[in-house]
């Protein structure tokens, strides 16, 4: 294959040295585009902006209409309609909405986009919860709308969210807490205070950050 170059020089050498690199028009902006010459035909774009540029732009067939990457990625069962792609730690699906500029992404909640694909926009203030309990879930009569305080009492209801000694299996309580805090805030390290009451590392981090026993002053 024959290129032609535009650019007063074509070709570079890389900054460690090992490697030439050939300069090619980039798709979005025109600008030159370094690549080895295996990446020729291959590289999309010259950036992670022009990346995004490129497959956010309409009529592209790299990027799918929303709707359609939705419906790719649930698995429809007798009972709930699971999400089967990228989940949170809490078991929450996320679906991509577009790519962003600055190399990250942008995501949206699987079961709120369902909700607002069959029902319309989710009123300001307003949660989408579940009546299956099952965070991954995205079947539309499995959804409804309430309020903070009303999902926050389905929570308490349902026993979900159920805090300290009273979760099956804890390893503390609330003495233990409290203690763990205040040989930390004396120097003691959380490396040897896991040691010390028997628990991993990451748990006595989250106890100390607050971010776990929040309900223990």
């Amino acid at each position: 294959m024959q290129l032609e170059f535009t650019f007063p020089s074509s070709r570079r050498r890389a900054s460690d040295g090992t490697h030439w690199l050939i300069a090619v028009p980039c798709p979005v902006c025109s600008g030159p585009m370094w690549c080895r010459p295996s990446q020729i035909g291959k590289r999309k774009a010259c950036s992670y902006r022009c990346r995004g540029a490129l497959f956010a732009g309409a009529g592209n067939p790299a990027w799918r209409p929303i709707a359609e990457r939705f419906w790719s990625k649930v698995e429809k069962t007798d009972d709930c309609w699971l999400w089967t792609s990228v989940r949170n730690r809490f078991g929450y699906g996320h679906l991509q909405t577009a790519p962003s500029l600055n190399h990250g992404k942008t995501y949206v909640y699987a079961h709120r986009f369902s909700w607002e694909l069959h029902y319309g926009p989710i009123p300001a203030g307003l949660f989408v919860c579940h009546r299956c309990d099952t965070p991954a879930c995205v079947r539309p009569d499995h959804l409804f709308l309430a309020t903070n305080a009303e999902n926050t009492a389905d929570r308490v209801q349902k026993q979900r969210g159920i805090n300290g000694v009273a979760q099956t299996g804890a390893k503390l309580d609330d003495d233990a807490v409290r203690a763990i805090r205040r040989l930390h805030a004396s120097g003691v390290s959380q490396g040897v205070l896991a040691q010390q009451f028997g628990v991993r590392y990451m748990t006595i981090q989250r106890v100390v950050r607050r971010e776990s026993w929040k309900h223990v002053s």
